[in-house]
C-alpha cells in the first residue's frame, strides 16, 4: 500500500491551528482547563507566551492540542 506524506498545506493547517489555540490561550481563561494536568510553572510559561513565541511554537509539526475526544469524563459537565 502506497502512503503519500503529509504535503506542505498540511503543515501550514497544523501550523494555524496551533497558533489559534496558543493566542486562545492568552485571552479565554476557560480553555487554560485542559492545561491542568501540567506543572504550573509551565501553565504559566504556556499561557503569557509573546505573539513572536507564539508563532514559533506554532510551526511544530503536530498538534499542541487534543480534543480529548476519547475522554467521556472531560465532557460531562463538573458538579458546582
Amino acid at each position: 500500500m502506497e502512503f503519500r506524506g503529509p504535503e506542505e498545506a498540511d503543515f501550514e493547517n497544523v501550523a494555524a491551528l496551533n497558533r489559534a489555540w496558543l493566542t486562545l490561550l492568552q485571552h479565554q481563561t476557560e480553555l487554560r482547563r485542559g492545561l491542568e494536568v501540567l506543572p504550573a510553572e509551565l501553565i504559566e510559561r504556556i499561557t503569557n507566551l509573546t505573539l513572536t513565541e507564539i508563532t514559533r511554537l506554532a510551526q511544530t509539526p503536530f498538534l499542541l492540542f487534543s480534543f480529548r475526544e476519547d475522554e467521556d469524563a472531560y465532557w460531562t459537565p463538573r458538579a458546582r
